[in-house]
């Protein structure tokens, strides 16, 4: 009952609020990634594969909110790492911080980018430490473009052969971001290990 209440709810909205909530949902998940913009994209996908929203409209929307999430993220990092209060010792960075992270991103920065929309936990951590070491603001766009256009496609083919089961779309995408997470925190733990073991031989 209140699956159906809350379809009910958000199908009787003017199409126009549902999509201004998913287009500053998608912006605001960059800034307080505790925001559930993920689930909000899969639902309207769902609602447009009930007729009740364009699927082309609820793709572009994510996509374009998605990335106007990221580029503002990454031109925050930016302008600290220019030196507003990265030389500052802001948030304990450092220039040597800075230029080792630089050259971690230099070797792997195009594709820890290209995949950070699948890695829920870190991804709001990949584009501003991208501006902080001032990787290329065009490879940043482009990448990032890619990123968000994959990911929120797959919500969208997810959304849309939910059909009417809208609980079991919602719980494979809670089993998949549990399941990354659950990765991602056993290799810290694990590289944690290896360090302090390599320390401790040294």
């Amino acid at each position: 009952m209140e699956f159906e209440s809350l379809v009910d709810r958000v199908t009787n909205l003017p199409p126009g609020w549902v999509y201004a909530i998913l287009f500053f949902g998608s912006i605001l998940e960059s800034l307080f990634p505790i925001y559930p913009s993920d689930a909000v994209t899969l639902y309207c996908a769902f609602l447009a594969g009930r007729g009740t929203l364009s699927p082309w409209t609820v793709y572009g929307l994510a996509v374009a909110g998605s990335y106007v999430g990221v580029m503002a993220v990454y031109g925050i990092g930016l302008l600290i790492g220019r030196g507003v209060l990265g030389h500052r010792g802001f948030l304990s960075f450092t220039p040597d911080s800075l230029s080792e992270a630089g050259r971690w991103f230099d070797r792997y920065g195009t594709g820890a980018l290209l995949v950070s929309r699948f890695l829920p936990g870190i991804r709001a951590l990949i584009a501003p430490a991208a501006g902080l070491v001032g990787l290329p603001s065009l490879k940043v766009g482009v990448v990032a473009l890619c990123s968000v256009a994959l990911w929120n496609g797959g919500l969208l083919v997810l959304g849309l052969l939910a059909g009417i089961n809208w609980e079991h779309a919602r719980a494979l995408l809670t089993r998949y971001n549990t399941s990354v997470l659950a990765l991602l925190l056993a290799a810290a733990l694990g590289w944690g290990v290896f360090m302090l073991y390599r320390r401790a031989r040294s």
